[in-house]
């Protein structure tokens, strides 16, 4: 059992940490729990779940979500500022970015959404580049045809991302599928929101996909 200074501190929650993923049933009236591997000293709590990353990964992991934090905070002062039309940040999501990403292969084909920036930092792309493609000028990849933070590589294997809530997952599907026949030894991820899962198109492609 936990004392109160062990437990989560998130406002107006009421849950407690957890070491295990399980599936919430509907009778759970305290809050969701917490999922965590680390305690709060960050000495990880069952050896089993220690990744075993060596110090150079850990860095750049950590290096990458604190540096997407303050692009965040920039950008949205700018777009705040009138300087930029629109701007979506990643706030609490940093580490679900990075560290997806630092699991897969950098040729693995992802589908993101709007908050999905931290992927692409991981794999190289440039502040420079963020700049060109928010402020939508020449030197952006897409030549400024895109609204800002709508994110592309074909070298980083990450398609633009589009407008409409939900239209990521069945094009994931099926490039998945292509995948799968091609037998290339890569995979696809798809990146969406409790938005994207209401939409029509969740279905469709997880139907597909299963």
């Amino acid at each position: 059992m936990y004392t109160e200074d062990d437990k989560p501190h998130f406002p107006g929650s009421r849950s407690s940490f957890t070491e295990k993923l399980n599936f919430i049933e509907p009778d759970i009236y305290d809050g969701i729990p917490v999922y965590r591997v680390m305690d709060k000293k960050g000495q990880v709590i069952d050896p089993s779940q220690d990744p075993g990353l060596d110090k150079e990964t850990v860095t750049k992991m950590y290096h990458s979500m604190t540096l997407l934090n303050t692009m965040d905070r920039i950008l949205y002062e700018s777009q705040r500022q009138g300087r930029i039309s629109f701007y979506m940040t990643n706030y609490g999501e940093e580490a679900t970015h990075i560290g997806s990403a630092a699991a897969l292969d950098n040729k693995d084909l992802v589908f993101g959404q709007y908050r999905e920036a931290g992927i692409l930092m991981w794999r190289g792309f440039t502040l420079d580049q963020y700049m060109n493609q928010c402020y939508g000028n020449c030197e952006d990849l897409g030549k400024g045809r895109q609204m800002p933070v709508h994110y592309g590589s074909k070298d980083l294997s990450f398609v633009t991302i589009s407008s409409p809530l939900g239209t990521q997952m069945p094009q994931a599907s099926g490039a998945a599928y292509a995948y799968k026949r091609a037998q290339n030894g890569l995979c696809v991820t798809c990146y969406f929101g409790e938005g994207a899962a209401s939409e029509g198109d969740a279905h469709s492609a997880l139907n597909f996909a299963a």
